[in-house]
């Protein structure tokens, strides 16, 4: 038994010919390894299952098993609909490419193999291009002979910058720098991809291309464009973290209702068998730890061996709140605790933070594995399978006080989690 899967909120016939993410990169940058799929599917390698996200790097110990994007919410005509994923084994419900932008937010096979692969960058890389590119154009410096042997990077050939407008898709999909301010990607201009952190991943998933297998959510039209960067150096902090940027766009025309956005999160700290979970509210923050001072090797998997760190993820800029108006949120007592912008003077720039951390387990049952849309939307929401709400005390399960956070310890000193008890 791995340890209880967690999940964050701020989450038919199979088509053959469909791409399922095959492509993937490494984001190495610093002391952690880890694996992103052209899908969206963080960590785990699907067909393989073996974990991908390796701290430290080239110690063959993994602190996460899986992660994946999230959602779901309630159509015009009541239907919900959303997408999740968590290991892929029954087909998926993210699908590599960009969808189109006249409001049918379609695509085809063909562009999705096209899309199916994730672009790496560094900051290194970008500054030796951008040196290259100046000599090339300066009569008085031969490049032959300061960058003798210089290649571009074929990621910065097929960088993609730009949709196919004649086959419907935006014109701006990867950011870069715009050498000469026209707005059009070009190497021979200096160009080049933007590269946040010291290396970073970029690619674009969608849940339009085929019908949901994973969850059977109905599809909205999603568009995720996702950046994941790190950097290196002696910072400590920064040299055992990743960051995931995601930019959310909605290419239908569907307005949904009761929406949630998750982050399914398989925390495996080395041997999972004896891993718990917990959150700090105040951060946005979930973790893992391990439950004795000694992880030893389990299941096939290394363990941290003595005095096993501690693994954990935080949401730093959650998803916009309504706007009303004002500088504060209708709900300002939690998202002014651990949400962003309220306070600051600056009206309707506030976002949430975490606004659930929930647990299911590998298991049937009412706490168990979700197995259909609703299930996914409940788990989103802080409900169980069943549409019980999460409370507080034993295992938050039929008891009388609904709470939103599962295991917060004294991370909530105003009972925000619990209606003020």
């Amino acid at each position: 038994m791995r340890t209880p899967h967690s999940l964050c909120c701020a989450a038919l016939a199979f088509l053959p010919e469909v791409i399922l993410g095959q492509g993937f990169a490494v984001l190495d940058v610093n002391n952690i390894h880890a694996r992103f799929h052209a899908d969206g599917m963080i960590g785990l390698s699907p067909g393989i299952g073996q974990p991908n996200f390796e701290v430290p790097a080239g110690s063959g110990v993994h602190a996460l098993f899986a992660a994946h994007l999230w959602m779901g919410g309630y159509d015009a005509g009541n239907q919900l609909r959303g997408a999740a994923v968590r290991f892929g084994q029954v087909g998926s419900d993210w699908f590599p490419g960009p969808l189109t932008t006249d409001g049918s937010a379609s695509i085809t096979s063909t562009v999705s193999a096209q899309y199916d692969r994730v672009w790496k960058v560094t900051s290194a890389d970008v500054g030796l291009y951008q040196a290259y590119c100046a000599c090339v154009n300066d009569p008085g410096c031969d490049e032959a002979v300061v960058y003798p042997g210089y290649q571009i990077p074929q990621d910065f050939t097929d960088w993609p910058a730009h949709g196919d407008v004649q086959a419907g898709q935006a014109y701006n999909l990867a950011p870069f720098l715009d050498a000469n301010g026209d707005g059009a990607y070009a190497l021979s201009d200096c160009d080049a991809p933007c590269s946040p952190g010291d290396g970073a991943l970029y690619f674009i998933f969608n849940d339009k291309l085929a019908p949901h297998t994973e969850s059977g959510c109905l599809p909205v039209g999603v568009e995720v464009q996702t950046t994941a960067f790190a950097y290196s150096g002696p910072d400590a902090a920064l040299a055992n973290t990743v960051f995931v940027q995601y930019r959310i766009i909605n290419r239908g025309t569907l307005t949904l209702s009761d929406f949630h956005l998750g982050l399914f999160t398989d925390l495996d700290l080395g041997c999972a068998d004896d891993d718990y979970l917990g959150c700090d509210v105040g951060r946005s923050l979930w973790y893992v730890y391990n439950g004795d001072a000694l992880d030893e090797p389990c299941n096939g998997h290394l363990g941290y061996g003595p005095q096993p760190p501690a693994f954990g993820v935080s949401v730093l800029c959650g998803l916009h709140c309504d706007p009303d108006g004002t500088d504060h949120v209708q709900d300002s007592a939690l998202v002014a605790f651990n949400g962003f912008g309220s306070g600051d003077g600056i009206i309707d720039n506030e976002r949430h933070g975490l606004g659930h951390f929930m647990r299911f387990e590998n298991s049937g049952g009412a706490t168990g594995d979700p197995t259909t849309c609703a299930e996914y939307h409940n788990l989103m929401r802080g409900f169980w399978r069943d549409g019980l709400p999460l409370t507080y005390g034993g295992n938050g399960y039929g008891g009388t006080i609904p709470a939103r956070f599962v295991y917060p310890g004294d991370s909530d000193p105003l009972g925000l989690g619990t209606d003020g008890v």
